[in-house]
Protein backbone atom coordinates (compact mmCIF):
# COMPACT_ATOMS: atom_id res chain seq x y z
CA UNK A 1 0.00 0.00 0.00
CA UNK A 2 0.90 3.40 -0.58
CA UNK A 3 0.19 7.04 0.95
CA UNK A 4 -0.11 9.95 -1.41
CA UNK A 5 0.90 13.17 -0.69
CA UNK A 6 0.77 16.55 -2.36
CA UNK A 7 1.76 20.22 -1.69
CA UNK A 8 -1.05 22.21 -3.34
CA UNK A 9 -0.97 26.08 -4.36
CA UNK A 10 -4.98 27.30 -3.42
CA UNK A 11 -4.92 30.15 -5.74
CA UNK A 12 -3.95 28.42 -9.05
CA UNK A 13 -4.85 25.18 -8.64
CA UNK A 14 -1.55 23.64 -8.99
CA UNK A 15 -0.26 20.66 -7.64
CA UNK A 16 3.09 22.27 -6.74
CA UNK A 17 4.67 18.78 -5.76
CA UNK A 18 3.28 14.83 -5.53
CA UNK A 19 5.18 12.14 -4.22
CA UNK A 20 4.21 9.00 -3.35
CA UNK A 21 5.46 7.02 -0.23
CA UNK A 22 5.23 3.89 2.81
CA UNK A 23 1.56 3.96 3.55
CA UNK A 24 2.61 4.08 7.43
CA UNK A 25 4.96 7.09 6.89
CA UNK A 26 5.16 9.56 8.92
CA UNK A 27 3.01 12.99 7.63
CA UNK A 28 5.74 15.48 9.31
CA UNK A 29 8.75 13.66 7.76
CA UNK A 30 6.47 13.97 4.17
CA UNK A 31 6.16 17.85 4.80
CA UNK A 32 9.59 18.34 5.40
CA UNK A 33 10.56 16.63 1.84
CA UNK A 34 7.81 18.84 0.05
CA UNK A 35 9.35 22.03 1.72
CA UNK A 36 12.16 21.82 -1.15
CA UNK A 37 9.33 22.69 -3.48
CA UNK A 38 8.66 26.02 -2.04
CA UNK A 39 9.85 29.33 -2.49
CA UNK A 40 10.48 32.69 -0.55
CA UNK A 41 7.17 34.29 0.04
CA UNK A 42 5.13 30.95 0.32
CA UNK A 43 2.72 30.96 3.27
CA UNK A 44 2.32 27.31 3.78
CA UNK A 45 -0.93 26.12 5.95
CA UNK A 46 -1.30 23.08 7.76
CA UNK A 47 -4.00 21.17 9.10
CA UNK A 48 -3.85 19.47 12.85
CA UNK A 49 -1.16 16.61 13.51
CA UNK A 50 1.26 18.51 11.61
CA UNK A 51 2.81 20.88 14.77
CA UNK A 52 6.06 19.78 15.38
CA UNK A 53 8.85 22.11 17.04
CA UNK A 54 11.52 19.87 14.51
CA UNK A 55 8.93 20.58 11.92
CA UNK A 56 8.71 24.87 12.56
CA UNK A 57 12.49 24.68 12.78
CA UNK A 58 12.81 23.09 9.42
CA UNK A 59 10.59 26.01 8.11
CA UNK A 60 12.66 28.61 9.60
CA UNK A 61 16.12 27.11 7.56
CA UNK A 62 14.11 27.79 4.73
CA UNK A 63 12.66 30.80 5.88
CA UNK A 64 9.39 29.85 5.18
CA UNK A 65 6.06 31.45 6.45
CA UNK A 66 3.80 28.73 8.08
CA UNK A 67 0.34 28.47 9.70
CA UNK A 68 -0.77 25.18 11.80
CA UNK A 69 -4.18 24.36 13.13
CA UNK A 70 -2.93 23.21 16.91
CA UNK A 71 -5.17 21.07 19.66
CA UNK A 72 -6.08 22.76 22.73
CA UNK A 73 -3.86 20.18 24.25
CA UNK A 74 -0.69 20.59 22.13
CA UNK A 75 1.43 21.87 24.67
CA UNK A 76 1.63 23.74 28.12
CA UNK A 77 1.69 26.69 26.27
CA UNK A 78 -0.87 26.65 24.12
CA UNK A 79 -2.98 24.68 27.09
CA UNK A 80 -2.38 28.12 28.56
CA UNK A 81 -3.89 30.62 25.85
CA UNK A 82 -6.72 28.30 25.89
CA UNK A 83 -7.23 29.03 29.23
CA UNK A 84 -6.69 32.76 29.41
CA UNK A 85 -10.00 33.27 26.54
CA UNK A 86 -7.44 35.61 24.78
CA UNK A 87 -7.87 36.10 21.10
CA UNK A 88 -4.13 36.11 20.59
CA UNK A 89 -0.69 35.81 22.11
CA UNK A 90 2.67 35.49 21.51
CA UNK A 91 4.64 32.80 22.93
CA UNK A 92 8.20 31.29 23.48
CA UNK A 93 8.53 27.67 22.28
CA UNK A 94 11.80 25.37 23.83
CA UNK A 95 12.38 22.32 22.49
CA UNK A 96 11.84 19.09 24.74
CA UNK A 97 14.67 16.30 24.82
CA UNK A 98 12.81 14.54 22.25
CA UNK A 99 12.59 17.51 19.65
CA UNK A 100 16.40 18.11 20.51
CA UNK A 101 17.25 14.82 19.00
CA UNK A 102 14.91 15.36 16.08
CA UNK A 103 16.23 18.43 14.73
CA UNK A 104 19.84 17.12 15.69
CA UNK A 105 19.10 14.33 13.23
CA UNK A 106 18.22 16.64 10.44
CA UNK A 107 20.47 19.38 11.20
CA UNK A 108 18.17 22.06 12.63
CA UNK A 109 18.39 24.87 14.99
CA UNK A 110 17.26 24.14 18.55
CA UNK A 111 16.87 27.68 19.63
CA UNK A 112 13.82 28.46 21.07
CA UNK A 113 10.97 30.18 18.43
CA UNK A 114 8.62 32.70 18.78
CA UNK A 115 5.34 31.89 17.86
CA UNK A 116 1.87 33.63 17.40
CA UNK A 117 -1.09 31.58 19.19
CA UNK A 118 -4.49 32.75 17.78
CA UNK A 119 -8.63 31.80 18.49
CA UNK A 120 -11.12 31.91 15.72
CA UNK A 121 -14.45 30.89 15.74
CA UNK A 122 -16.46 29.59 13.04
CA UNK A 123 -20.02 28.64 13.18
CA UNK A 124 -19.59 28.26 16.98
CA UNK A 125 -16.59 25.91 16.90
CA UNK A 126 -13.48 27.15 17.95
CA UNK A 127 -10.84 26.72 16.27
CA UNK A 128 -6.80 27.20 17.52
CA UNK A 129 -3.79 28.29 15.28
CA UNK A 130 0.07 29.16 15.53
CA UNK A 131 2.00 30.83 12.67
CA UNK A 132 5.26 32.56 12.75
CA UNK A 133 4.01 35.83 11.26
CA UNK A 134 3.98 37.94 14.23
CA UNK A 135 2.97 41.22 13.13
CA UNK A 136 -0.29 41.51 14.59
CA UNK A 137 -1.38 44.88 12.66
CA UNK A 138 -0.05 43.47 9.11
CA UNK A 139 -1.74 39.98 9.58
CA UNK A 140 -4.82 40.59 11.76
CA UNK A 141 -6.57 37.56 13.27
CA UNK A 142 -9.80 37.88 10.88
CA UNK A 143 -7.48 37.48 8.47
CA UNK A 144 -6.54 34.11 9.19
CA UNK A 145 -10.46 32.95 9.57
CA UNK A 146 -10.77 33.41 5.84
CA UNK A 147 -7.31 32.31 4.99
CA UNK A 148 -7.86 29.09 7.07
CA UNK A 149 -10.90 28.55 5.43
CA UNK A 150 -8.79 28.76 1.88
CA UNK A 151 -8.01 25.53 3.22
CA UNK A 152 -10.40 23.43 2.26
CA UNK A 153 -9.21 23.97 -1.05
CA UNK A 154 -6.99 21.16 -0.68
CA UNK A 155 -10.02 18.83 0.51
CA UNK A 156 -11.24 19.63 -3.10
CA UNK A 157 -8.27 18.88 -4.66
CA UNK A 158 -7.78 15.58 -3.47
CA UNK A 159 -11.69 14.69 -3.93
CA UNK A 160 -10.43 15.41 -7.86
CA UNK A 161 -8.29 12.78 -7.84
CA UNK A 162 -10.35 10.08 -5.91
CA UNK A 163 -13.81 10.45 -7.00
CA UNK A 164 -13.52 12.33 -10.56
CA UNK A 165 -10.10 10.67 -11.78
CA UNK A 166 -9.84 7.33 -9.67
CA UNK A 167 -6.25 7.86 -8.88
CA UNK A 168 -6.43 4.43 -6.99
CA UNK A 169 -8.12 2.19 -10.10
CA UNK A 170 -4.64 0.97 -11.11
CA UNK A 171 -4.04 -0.25 -14.25
CA UNK A 172 -1.52 -2.65 -12.73
CA UNK A 173 -0.10 -3.87 -9.39
CA UNK A 174 3.46 -3.35 -10.13
CA UNK A 175 5.32 -0.13 -8.50
CA UNK A 176 5.85 0.97 -11.86
CA UNK A 177 2.44 1.16 -13.24
CA UNK A 178 1.01 2.35 -9.70
CA UNK A 179 4.12 5.42 -10.28
CA UNK A 180 3.01 5.65 -13.64
CA UNK A 181 -1.35 6.36 -12.98
CA UNK A 182 -0.91 8.79 -10.07
CA UNK A 183 1.61 11.11 -11.80
CA UNK A 184 -0.24 10.61 -15.15
CA UNK A 185 -3.37 11.90 -13.01
CA UNK A 186 -1.61 14.48 -11.43
CA UNK A 187 -0.22 15.77 -15.01
CA UNK A 188 -3.90 15.60 -15.75
CA UNK A 189 -5.21 18.14 -13.24
CA UNK A 190 -1.85 20.65 -13.72
CA UNK A 191 -2.51 20.38 -17.60
CA UNK A 192 -6.56 21.51 -16.58
CA UNK A 193 -5.52 23.69 -14.25
CA UNK A 194 -3.09 25.68 -16.39
CA UNK A 195 -6.23 25.95 -18.95
CA UNK A 196 -9.06 26.63 -16.44
CA UNK A 197 -6.57 29.43 -15.39
CA UNK A 198 -6.69 31.28 -19.42
CA UNK A 199 -10.19 30.39 -19.64
CA UNK A 200 -10.84 32.11 -16.10
CA UNK A 201 -10.54 35.72 -17.72
CA UNK A 202 -13.51 35.53 -19.90
CA UNK A 203 -16.31 35.36 -16.91
CA UNK A 204 -14.26 37.91 -14.57
CA UNK A 205 -13.83 40.38 -17.38
CA UNK A 206 -17.28 40.18 -19.52
CA UNK A 207 -20.10 39.00 -15.96
CA UNK A 208 -18.80 42.26 -13.77
CA UNK A 209 -21.79 43.36 -13.55
CA UNK A 210 -24.06 39.58 -12.13
CA UNK A 211 -24.74 39.50 -8.12
CA UNK A 212 -22.02 36.52 -7.95
CA UNK A 213 -19.07 35.93 -9.66
CA UNK A 214 -18.74 32.80 -11.73
CA UNK A 215 -15.88 30.17 -12.22
CA UNK A 216 -14.96 27.41 -14.86
CA UNK A 217 -16.79 24.05 -13.51
CA UNK A 218 -13.35 21.74 -13.26
CA UNK A 219 -15.47 18.94 -13.60
CA UNK A 220 -16.11 19.92 -17.05
CA UNK A 221 -13.21 21.20 -17.97
CA UNK A 222 -11.34 17.63 -17.36
CA UNK A 223 -14.10 15.84 -19.65
CA UNK A 224 -12.89 18.27 -22.22
CA UNK A 225 -9.35 17.83 -21.44
CA UNK A 226 -9.26 14.37 -21.06
CA UNK A 227 -9.12 13.88 -25.26
CA UNK A 228 -6.46 16.58 -25.75
CA UNK A 229 -4.34 15.11 -23.26
CA UNK A 230 -1.82 12.94 -25.45
CA UNK A 231 -2.08 15.31 -28.13
CA UNK A 232 -0.42 18.17 -25.79
CA UNK A 233 2.17 15.98 -24.84
CA UNK A 234 3.31 15.10 -28.54
CA UNK A 235 2.86 18.94 -29.63
CA UNK A 236 -0.35 17.54 -32.00
CA UNK A 237 -2.06 20.29 -30.87
CA UNK A 238 -1.85 24.13 -32.65
CA UNK A 239 -2.42 27.34 -31.19
CA UNK A 240 -5.91 27.62 -32.52
CA UNK A 241 -6.70 24.18 -31.40
CA UNK A 242 -5.84 25.10 -27.63
CA UNK A 243 -8.02 28.15 -27.99
CA UNK A 244 -10.80 26.15 -29.03
CA UNK A 245 -10.21 24.05 -25.93
CA UNK A 246 -10.28 27.09 -24.09
CA UNK A 247 -13.09 28.65 -25.51
CA UNK A 248 -15.22 24.94 -24.92
CA UNK A 249 -14.27 25.12 -21.25
CA UNK A 250 -15.81 28.85 -21.00
CA UNK A 251 -19.08 27.53 -21.89
CA UNK A 252 -19.54 25.47 -18.70
CA UNK A 253 -19.57 27.76 -15.07
CA UNK A 254 -20.59 27.84 -12.14
CA UNK A 255 -21.40 30.79 -9.78
CA UNK A 256 -19.61 31.24 -6.75
CA UNK A 257 -22.18 31.51 -3.83
CA UNK A 258 -19.54 32.85 -0.71
CA UNK A 259 -20.50 31.38 2.73
CA UNK A 260 -22.16 28.35 1.19
CA UNK A 261 -22.13 25.06 3.60
CA UNK A 262 -23.65 22.06 3.80
CA UNK A 263 -23.14 19.19 6.32
CA UNK A 264 -20.85 16.68 6.22
CA UNK A 265 -22.31 13.25 5.44
CA UNK A 266 -20.82 10.44 7.05
CA UNK A 267 -20.60 7.41 4.85
CA UNK A 268 -21.05 3.88 6.69
CA UNK A 269 -20.37 0.50 4.83
CA UNK A 270 -17.88 -1.83 3.50
CA UNK A 271 -14.87 0.34 2.20
CA UNK A 272 -14.28 -0.05 -1.41
CA UNK A 273 -11.15 -0.20 -3.48
CA UNK A 274 -11.27 2.77 -5.11
CA UNK A 275 -13.54 6.16 -4.72
CA UNK A 276 -15.98 5.77 -7.99
CA UNK A 277 -16.59 8.82 -9.72
CA UNK A 278 -19.91 10.02 -8.31
CA UNK A 279 -21.12 11.73 -11.09
CA UNK A 280 -20.53 8.90 -13.25
CA UNK A 281 -21.99 6.89 -11.52
CA UNK A 282 -25.13 8.42 -10.74
CA UNK A 283 -25.38 9.01 -14.97
CA UNK A 284 -24.77 5.30 -15.42
CA UNK A 285 -27.42 4.12 -13.05
CA UNK A 286 -29.93 5.87 -14.28
CA UNK A 287 -29.30 5.26 -18.02
CA UNK A 288 -27.01 2.07 -18.34
CA UNK A 289 -27.28 1.42 -22.13
CA UNK A 290 -26.52 5.26 -22.75
CA UNK A 291 -23.69 4.84 -20.22
CA UNK A 292 -22.67 1.65 -22.08
CA UNK A 293 -22.76 2.98 -25.75
CA UNK A 294 -20.79 6.55 -24.83
CA UNK A 295 -17.89 4.66 -22.89
CA UNK A 296 -18.01 1.79 -26.58
CA UNK A 297 -17.69 5.07 -28.21
CA UNK A 298 -15.45 7.15 -26.54
CA UNK A 299 -12.84 4.18 -26.17
CA UNK A 300 -13.41 3.53 -30.11
CA UNK A 301 -12.55 7.63 -30.61
CA UNK A 302 -9.48 7.10 -28.53
CA UNK A 303 -7.86 3.84 -30.22
CA UNK A 304 -8.17 5.79 -33.39
CA UNK A 305 -6.01 8.38 -31.38
CA UNK A 306 -3.48 6.31 -30.31
CA UNK A 307 -3.37 4.50 -33.72
CA UNK A 308 -2.63 8.00 -35.25
CA UNK A 309 0.14 8.96 -33.06
CA UNK A 310 1.58 5.46 -32.56
CA UNK A 311 0.11 2.62 -34.81
CA UNK A 312 2.44 -0.27 -32.74
CA UNK A 313 1.00 1.34 -29.55
CA UNK A 314 -2.14 -1.25 -28.50
CA UNK A 315 -5.28 0.18 -26.39
CA UNK A 316 -6.66 -2.81 -23.68
CA UNK A 317 -10.50 -1.83 -22.51
CA UNK A 318 -11.31 -3.41 -19.45
CA UNK A 319 -14.84 -4.52 -17.99
CA UNK A 320 -14.39 -2.15 -14.90
CA UNK A 321 -13.60 0.90 -16.66
CA UNK A 322 -17.05 0.89 -18.88
CA UNK A 323 -19.04 1.12 -15.89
Amino acid sequence: MALGSALYGIHQKIIIDAQLFLYRSDEREIAFKHLKATQAGDLILYDRGYPAFWLMAAHQSYQRDWCMRVKADFNTEVRQFVASGAKQQIVTLTASDEARRKCQDNGLSVESKTVRLMRITVKNKVYYLMTNLLDTQRYPVQAFKALYHQRWQIEEGYKRQKSWLEIENFTGKSVLSVQQDYHACILSLNLTAIAVFAAQRHPDQMLPHRKYRYQINFAQALSTMKDTIVKCLYGLISMQGYEQLVETMRQSLTIIRPGRRFERKKRSGASKKFHPCYKRMLNAQRYPAQALKRSIIKAGKLKKAINVINPGWRLRILPANLC
